[in-house]
Order: structure tokens, then C-alpha cells, then sequence
């Protein structure tokens, strides 16, 4: 079996002759670096003389790299994400970056480079000139031209069967709903949680409400979910542009998940040293108002006031409990958050704080009734 860094230096050379053949560029004249660690998939950046902009190519192979070769994973994860970009360009262009090309044999996608963008993980640290309402509006249009109640779904035949397909949705239900809330090689938390982690493996009411989580997440197809909807997900730059990437794990769910996931990752900020506790709930208040809005309008004639005022209670109560859920996953499980990788905190301090808080929005949602409410929770 051939090792993680000669893995590496194939899909390398491979994709290097690859943008050589397409573009008709030497390969001497291409340089190409890999820019992440990434969790699922190897993606580098591709540049020459010869071409105006630099490419990142994105590449899956059959296991999980963040894992190791022995965690098969099949490659066609690839074919789901290209389908959301297609469906992505048909509908809401200005959230995909440009593709340039892609093949579905191959199991790669050429796109372009976004030199001016950084991931909301990086850049939510660093500024509170963030369009957060346009990421809420992403996901009200992609929730609204999904779902299949008025028989108006956006999607193709053959798309639909892909995300109803997608594998990566089983993977979910073991890392997110089963595997953090029992003994398992994958988890990854330190000392200081021992004691707190068994107490979470042995609350049988908390644990229940998570299987109730976890067959919603099963059995609910009320929308097109990005499935991995974190700020890590999402790029922007300081003109408002957004562009939504690394769409694997895009399927049909329920839409609470993907507006539960996104909550967690802005609470997550709280914790970082140097960071406005009144930031964050702009950030909150600015997405959950977005989707809000935006919803309303697309909705316009199809619900009434009190209808739409129902929807919004149910959406926001289902989402903080799956927002519950991410905290204590990421925590306790194999990946944890990613602004953790980019800032000096307090581990220790701050991940026993954010389970208890992970805990206290499963078992308490109802406590959580606004933005200002999940501020306020975080208490140090």
C-alpha cells in the first residue's frame, strides 16, 4: 500500500498533466500547491504565466483524508457536489464560483480561484463587515426552490436521484447523531472532558431527544440541504460577494439542519479571545432576519402572516436543537471546529463551557427563544 505523501505527489503530477492537456499549457510551466488539509477531499491551486487567474482543482479519492486510507469512502462523493454547482449556475449563480471544467470520470473539478475571497472562519475573526442576511437569503432561495409541497421543485430528475442517493448522508448519521454519544475509536477530546462526555453518554433524556434529531435528519426530505453549512463553507470578500463551496454532503433533509449548523459555527466566536459578544449577535440577528425576509417574499400569496409566523417558530426551535447537536459533536467527536485552528483560546476553558451550552439547547430549546437568548447563554 502506498503511503499518505506518495498518494499525494500522484494526485499532483495526475492533475498537473490534467490543466496541461486542457489547457495546452507545459507542464514545467505549471505550479501547483496544495492549499488545505482538507477533510474529505485534496484540493490545490493551479497557476502559470500562461493564464490570466489561478485555478483550484478539487480531487476526491476513495477513503477520507483527514482519516486515513483505511476509512473507504467512495469517490463518487464528487458527482453530488458537481450536480449542486450545476444547479447552483441554473438558479443562484452568484453564490457558485466559475467552474471551468469537471469530469465525472475522473472524479475532479476545475474552478476558479477566489484571490479576493476568505472563508467566514478566517474572516469573521478578523472583520464585522459581513453580509450575513445574504447568506440567509442563500439559504431561504435554496430551501424555496427545493421543496416539493407546491410541486415546483427546481430540480432535475437525475439531480434528485443524486442527492436522495448521496452515501455521505449515513455518514453524517454515525459522526453527528451516533458515534459522540458512545465509546468510539473516532472520538477526540481531551482529559478535561472525561467526566462531562459520560455524563452526556448517560443522559437518557438528552440522548433521546438526539435520536429523535437523528431520525428527523433521516426521514424528513423537506428541502435541498448543504448538509456541511458551516463558516468554512462560505467565502466572502469585503464587497459582499458570497460564494457557497464544498457541497458533498448536499442531500435532501430537513431544513432546520443546515440553518442549526450555520448558528452554531457564529456561537462558536464567543469563545475566541478579543471577540464583541455585540458582533456576534449582529451576525445572528443579520442571518436569521435575512432568511426571514427573504422567505416571506418568496412565499408572498402562498401563506398567510400567521402561517409564515408558525413556520419561523417550528424552523427556529428544530434548528437550535440541531445547532445543540453540532456543538456537542464537534467537541466530542472526530473533527472539531475550525475557528479552533486559526486562534489561541482556551481549550479547555472553553470546549467544557460549549458542551454544557450544546447540552442546555437540546434539553432547554425552548429557552432559546431569540439571537440574543443563545448570546446571552454563553456565559463565562
Amino acid at each position: 500500500m502506498t503511503t499518505f505523501m506518495e498518494d499525494l505527489l500522484d494526485i499532483k503530477e495526475d492533475l498537473t498533466f490534467t490543466v496541461s492537456e486542457i489547457f495546452k499549457i507545459p507542464p514545467e510551466n505549471i505550479n501547483a500547491n496544495r492549499i488545505n488539509d482538507g477533510n474529505m477531499n485534496y484540493v490545490f491551486k493551479f497557476c502559470s504565466d500562461e493564464i490570466k487567474n489561478s485555478m483550484i482543482i478539487k480531487k476526491s479519492v476513495n477513503y477520507i483524508p483527514c482519516l486515513g486510507k483505511n476509512y473507504y469512502l467512495s469517490s463518487d462523493r464528487i458527482l453530488v457536489e458537481i450536480e449542486f454547482y450545476n444547479f447552483l449556475n441554473k438558479h443562484l449563480q452568484m453564490f457558485s464560483p466559475k467552474i471551468f471544467k469537471y469530469s465525472k470520470l475522473n472524479k475532479f473539478i476545475i474552478m476558479e480561484y477566489l484571490h479576493e475571497h476568505e472563508t467566514l472562519t478566517r474572516l469573521s475573526l478578523k472583520t464585522d463587515h459581513i453580509n450575513f442576511g445574504k447568506i440567509g437569503q442563500f439559504l431561504a432561495h435554496m430551501i424555496f426552490l427545493t421543496q416539493d409541497k407546491y410541486g415546483k421543485s427546481k430540480l432535475m430528475g437525475h439531480q434528485q436521484k443524486i442527492f436522495q442517493d448521496n452515501n455521505l448522508k449515513n455518514l453524517h448519521i454515525d459522526y453527528i447523531f451516533n458515534y459522540p454519544y458512545e465509546e468510539h475509536e473516532t472520538n477526540n477530546y481531551g482529559l478535561h472532558l472525561v467526566k462531562e462526555v459520560e455524563l452526556i453518554q448517560n443522559n437518557k433524556y438528552l440522548l433521546d431527544e438526539i435520536k429523535k434529531l437523528k431520525v428527523k435528519y433521516i426521514n424528513d426530505t423537506e428541502s435541498l440541504i448543504h448538509g456541511d453549512f458551516h463558516l468554512g463553507s462560505v467565502m466572502s470578500n469585503l464587497n459582499d460577494s458570497i460564494k457557497i463551496i464544498d457541497h458533498e454532503f448536499c442531500c435532501f433533509g430537513p431544513s432546520s439542519f443546515d440553518i442549526g449548523v450555520f448558528i452554531a459555527h457564529i456561537i462558536v466566536i464567543l469563545v475566541v479571545p478579543g471577540q464583541d459578544r455585540l458582533k456576534v449577535l449582529e451576525f445572528l440577528n443579520d442571518f436569521w432576519n435575512g432568511f426571514k425576509d427573504q422567505f416571506s417574499i418568496l412565499e408572498d400569496n402562498l401563506k398567510t402572516s400567521s402561517e409564515l409566523q408558525q413556520y419561523f417558530d417550528k424552523l427556529w426551535f428544530e434548528s437550535i436543537k440541531f445547532c445543540g447537536c453540532e456543538i456537542m459533536r464537534r467537541i466530542i467527536g472526530a473533527s472539531n471546529f475550525p475557528v479552533f485552528n486559526f486562534t489561541d483560546i482556551k481549550m479547555d476553558e472553553s470546549e467544557l463551557l460549549l458542551i454544557k451550552f450544546g447540552q442546555d439547547l437540546v434539553q432547554n430549546t425552548k429557552s432559546y427563544q431569540l439571537p440574543l437568548d443563545l448570546v446571552n447563554g454563553v456565559k463565562f
